[in-house]
This record gives C-alpha cells, structure tokens and sequence, in this order.
C-alpha cells in the first residue's frame, strides 16, 4: 500500500512539474504584447524645446538629409531637429527623403544643442 501511494504521489509531482516547465520554460506559449493606445502621441518639432531632456517622444515626417554619421535632419510641417539613428536600429529599412516616417526615441538637450536619439523608426502607414 505504501509503496503504490508513493508511485501516485510521484507520478503526480513528475507531471505537475514537466507541466509548469512547459508552460514556463517555452512551451507552444505564444506570447503577446501591449496593442491598445501609447501614451506617447506624435510631438511636433516645435514642441520638442518645451521638453525634459530624456523625455520620450514619437515624431512623424520625413528625413530629409544625412548630415553625419548616424545623424540625420528630421522635417515636420513644424520644423526640422537632428535625430541620432543609431545603424543597428534601421532593421533594413531604407527611406527616401520622400517617405513618411514615424520615429521614438528620447529628447537630448545639452547645453547647446537639441536632438532626439531614436530607439525605433518604420514607415507610416
């Protein structure tokens, strides 16, 4: 009798615990996201000098021109700001000064510039 209650009772916790590994450690879990609203609304260029430095920010327009190394002019019917694209963040994405963009990133303000360092950027639909 002993000895069948503790085939069960193993048996039991050898399932339970392959159960929670799959479901922990990468079963056919699909996980998903956030899809409702950002908090984060388009800012137009000429609001971005109002702003904290390191304060997030998503812009739409165009880049208009490559000014540097990883640095390119930003134009909304606003104004125009350098923003920071970093290459790995371009995810083979190619634009021209034509296509509309939307960009996230954060504000850096020093002393004497102004620019948005870009976290993301894709073409806007």
């Amino acid at each position: 009798m002993k000895k069948a209650l503790f085939t069960i009772f193993a048996a039991l916790f050898l399932f339970t615990s392959a159960s929670f590994a799959h479901e922990t450690f990468g079963g056919n879990n699909q996980h998903g996201g956030y899809t409702g609203a950002s908090q984060a609304q388009n800012t137009a260029v000429s609001n971005i000098k109002n702003l904290k430095d390191g304060q997030f920010v998503t812009l739409k327009g165009n880049i208009v021109a490559k000014v540097g190394h990883e640095k390119y002019t930003f134009k909304d019917s606003t104004g125009s700001i350098l923003v920071e694209i970093d290459d790995d963040n371009w995810g083979g994405l190619q634009v021209s000064g034509s296509d509309t963009v939307i960009i996230s990133g954060e504000v850096d303000k020093d002393w004497n510039s102004l620019s948005v360092e870009v976290d993301t950027i894709s073409i806007a639909k």
